[in-house]
């Protein structure tokens, strides 16, 4: 089965990959002049072949390294918690995920202030893996936070008729 992933670290002949399919890292022989913060499509024999993301998934997936940390601009969700079962609401309510990484640590508290439940929100994800996630939220976009004050701006799809479209080219 092909997976994709991204390498988060290289070490002593191993890379350590974050593996889309299974959500979970992986290491691997370092058998290929791989880069941390690359996307890639792991082979059969365990080969690395870099790949654009986007033959993955469509979704906004940027990633980018930054002191030699992966780093990983995409969203997240949090499950209402309507909509969760008694048992997974103590254990998941109010927590970030994403589809594509799974569960992800909010160790600021920056989405706890004015995090919406249901609603998505784009983030800036660090590689800094523990027990039970392996990304941190380092930086939200698209609301205003109690600490900051800060506004940013949210993007607005517009849509527009053919009459519009008409009207302003006269």
């Amino acid at each position: 089965m092909t997976s994709y992933c991204v390498v988060c670290e290289i070490a002593q002949g191993q890379i350590t990959v974050f593996d889309f399919t299974k959500q979970q890292l992986t290491t691997l022989p370092n058998k290929s002049s791989a880069a941390i913060g690359g996307f890639y499509r792991v082979g059969r024999n365990g080969a690395l072949t870099s790949v654009d993301p986007e033959v993955f998934v469509k979704e906004s997936l940027e990633f980018s390294v930054k002191r030699s940390t992966t780093h990983i601009k995409t969203f997240v969700i949090c499950p209402k918690s309507d909509t969760l079962s008694s048992s997974l609401k103590t254990e998941f309510s109010g927590k970030p995920w994403s589809p594509l990484l799974g569960f992800v640590r909010d160790p600021k508290g920056m989405l706890a202030d004015s995090f919406e439940k249901g609603r998505r929100h784009e983030v800036f994800l660090k590689y800094s893996p523990a027990a039970d996630t392996v990304f941190d939220v380092v930086d939200v976009t698209n609301f205003k936070t109690k600490r900051s004050g800060k506004q940013v701006q949210q993007s607005r799809t517009t849509m527009t008729t053919r009459a519009q479209t008409r009207a302003k080219k006269v």
